[in-house]
């Protein structure tokens, strides 16, 4: 299953058009578990804890088709490392998906178009880094993402205004320090 599944993740139902019963799911998901549910119909085909990636993986397969990693952990695929990925895997869609613990779905009608890093469909890097800022309560880290993404990443300053028109008030004026030079 290594092959079909580089991560170690399946949804149910992809292991039943494999040929698995329900039954045969099940039993692998019960003690002494095999298999565990990472998410609602997503399982990891493994009996240790779930690494990063295989959260992000999960996320993606729980989201469905054209679902898109945005936020830290986008960063931290883009090579970003002022922040790092930890809580909900935040992605976007473009329908109705039930929120769960591990996953933050963001609604939007127009998802970007993304981009493949490490084989993951991930938002491109100012709006994985706008995505970020706004979840975060603390200047300094405000501030530590968008100038690496800046400076780093080479996204101008424009986009990220247009991008945190609406966001917290510490990042445009952050913003306001990038475009000055600093």
């Amino acid at each position: 299953m290594a092959d079909l599944f580089p991560h170690g993740v399946a949804t149910a139902s992809e292991l039943l058009a494999l040929g698995l019963t329900g039954e045969e799911v099940a039993a692998r998901c019960r003690a002494p578990a095999r298999w565990q549910r990472l998410l609602p119909g997503v399982l990891l085909l493994a009996a240790t804890q779930a690494t990063r990636v295989q959260l992000v993986q999960a996320a993606l397969r729980y989201a469905g088709e054209g679902a898109v990693v945005t936020g830290p952990d986008a960063l931290r695929l883009h090579g970003m490392r002022a922040l790092p990925a930890v809580g909900p895997v935040r992605v976007l869609v473009d329908r109705c998906v039930e929120q769960t613990p591990r996953v933050r779905l963001i609604r939007t009608r127009r998802p970007p178009p993304p981009v493949v890093r490490r084989g993951f469909p991930t938002a491109p890097l100012a709006r994985a880094a706008a995505d970020a800022v706004r979840n975060l309560d603390q200047p300094g880290e405000m501030r530590a993402v968008l100038a690496e993404v800046v400076h780093r990443g080479g996204v101008r300053v424009a986009e990220l205004r247009l991008l945190l028109s609406r966001g917290p008030e510490p990042a445009r004026q952050v913003l306001a320090q990038l475009a000055g030079g600093a």
